[in-house]
C-alpha cells in the first residue's frame, strides 16, 4: 500500500484531533526512515535533535 497517501492522511487526522489542545507534539523516528522522516517535514515537524530513540522531530502547537 505504499505510495497511495494512506500515511499523510492518517497523519493529518491525528494533527487535526490534537489541534484543539494546542500541545506540541513530539515524535521520534529512525533516521534511516528517509521515507517516514520526508513525510513528517512536509506535515511541518522540525528537527529538535538526534537522540537515543531516533532523531526527535516536533510540530508546535498551532499544527499549521
Amino acid at each position: 500500500m505504499r505510495g497511495k497517501g494512506l500515511g499523510r492522511k492518517i497523519m493529518n487526522e491525528i494533527l487535526e484531533f490534537l489541534k484543539p489542545k494546542k500541545k506540541n507534539i513530539i515524535l521520534y523516528v529512525d533516521p534511516q526512515n528517509k521515507i517516514a522522516r520526508k513525510l513528517y517535514l512536509s506535515l511541518g515537524f522540525i528537527f529538535e535533535k538526534k537522540s537515543y530513540h531516533g532523531d526527535k522531530l516536533v510540530i508546535n502547537s498551532r499544527h499549521e
